[in-house]
């Protein structure tokens, strides 16, 4: 083993990409607001919805598990496995 000082190695830092910011662009005309905020229509699309329905499953979920009713938390954890297929299925179809 040496006794001399240690090198450090020095690691590139990643770009950081600006891309997936929530702006639409701008118009080809010029007339439209440059950093114009995607509408709240656009965010809360019908796979969002149900990405947040099946978040509301989880406290009834955790809920039946303490209680010991494990045929109900295995029937809504069902239900939040199906309605993620369907959001994959929406999300793709929908683009």
């Amino acid at each position: 083993m040496p006794n001399g000082p240690r090198k450090r190695l020095k690691l590139p830092i990643p770009h950081v990409r600006r891309d997936n910011d929530l702006v639409s662009p701008s118009t080809s005309t010029g007339t439209g607001p440059r950093n114009a905020a995607l509408k709240f229509s656009q965010i809360l699309t019908a796979p969002n919805q149900l990405t947040l329905a099946r978040l509301a499953f989880l406290p009834f979920v955790l809920i039946k598990i303490v209680e010991g009713h494990y045929g109900w938390a295995l029937i809504l954890f069902m239900l939040a496995g199906v309605s993620d297929g369907l959001d994959g299925l929406l999300a793709r179809r929908l683009k």
